[in-house]
């Protein structure tokens, strides 16, 4: 499922609300800051904001939607899951202008936040409304399209540069993925069967293009020069200690035609689990595949040059969807 990046920004109710009050009802006053606090990013295979199910607070968005809210600090106020819209409301100016206020909330969190949808136009900074009507978003016909919310400024880029924080990124597979159930190591003889997606992914800070070995018995990196590393699950939850990472050793595998490949073992210093990837000089076999494990050569004893662009996992290089600012060491 392809999720598309979506951005707009928004005010939260204290931003609106003057004189102590601390909800927002039909009748109360707002006056419009001069910017808003408030930008949520939202991930959705679809460009519609839904509403909830009236009595369970749960999206009806159920085909993989999920935002994050952050303030004007740059911390997250939510907690990532799905949001929808409450309801709307009917404000008016001074001059009889009604615009349409929608109320967001988030699954699981108490987040509430408020857009103007552009369709009915967006109050000026300081303007001040008052709100005449409220309609759950369920008991009428409304479009919620996200590049239609705003918190009345210019819209922000929907789709900017990241910010780079990793130099290098590949997926891998978890040992115990590759493993029949039950089983905890691999060996020389063993069968292995690859999983339909890459299970990890592990983004790289380093000084070099160029992933070192160990030092063989003591289960450090060789290289002493600042590299560090985070291995992510498929939720973009941390499997790791943020430590440098090394290739232990490698493994010729085959599978039933006789193809060869090579398959580079990764540890990282202080944790205990291993991790599994293929060196695309010698190809990448495809998910589904098992492979005969043929023989062990830990990488100190042979030369061997494993570069983080070649290390993949399947054809297509499929990469999980993880957002890498998430993280923290």
């Amino acid at each position: 499922m392809d999720l598309d990046p979506f951005v707009f920004t928004a005010f939260t109710e204290h931003d609106l609300l003057s004189g102590g009050a601390t909800n927002l009802f039909v009748g109360s006053t707002l006056v419009i800051p001069t910017a808003p606090s408030v930008t949520v990013n939202v991930l959705d295979d679809d460009p519609i904001l839904s509403g909830d199910n009236v009595q369970s607070e749960y999206s009806e968005d159920e085909t993989g939607q999920e935002a994050t809210a952050v303030g004007s600090d740059g911390q997250e106020i939510g907690n990532g899951g799905p949001i929808y819209g409450e309801c709307f409301y009917w404000v008016s100016d001074s001059e009889g202008n009604q615009y349409m206020l929608v109320e967001i909330e988030q699954e699981g969190s108490s987040l509430e936040v408020f857009a103007f949808h552009s369709d009915y136009g967006t109050p000026s900074a300081g303007a001040t409304l008052t709100v005449d009507r409220k309609v759950n978003v369920k008991d009428n016909t409304v479009v919620l399209e996200y590049d239609k919310l705003n918190a009345g400024f210019a819209d922000p880029d929907p789709d900017p540069e990241p910010d780079p924080r990793f130099d290098y990124q590949f997926t891998a597979y978890n040992e115990f993925d590759l493993l029949p159930a039950g089983k905890m190591n691999l060996f020389v003889g063993d069968t292995i069967s690859l999983p339909p997606t890459a299970t990890v992914t592990i983004g790289v800070t380093d000084d070099e293009s160029v992933l070192s070995g160990d030092n063989i018995q003591s289960e450090f990196a060789d290289d002493t020069t600042g590299q560090t590393a985070a291995i992510l699950d498929l939720n973009g939850q941390e499997l790791g200690n943020g430590a440098k990472i090394f290739a232990e050793c490698f493994y010729w595998v085959v599978d039933s035609s006789f193809n060869r490949y090579q398959m580079v073992e990764i540890e990282q210093e202080g944790t205990p689990d291993d991790y599994f990837v293929f060196h695309s000089d010698y190809g990448v076999p495809d998910t589904g595949v098992e492979l005969y494990v043929e023989s062990k050569v830990n990488v100190k004893n042979k030369t061997l040059v494993v570069d983080y662009n070649d290390l993949v996992t399947t054809d297509d290089y499929l990469v999980p969807n993880v957002d890498a600012d998430s993280l923290s060491f």
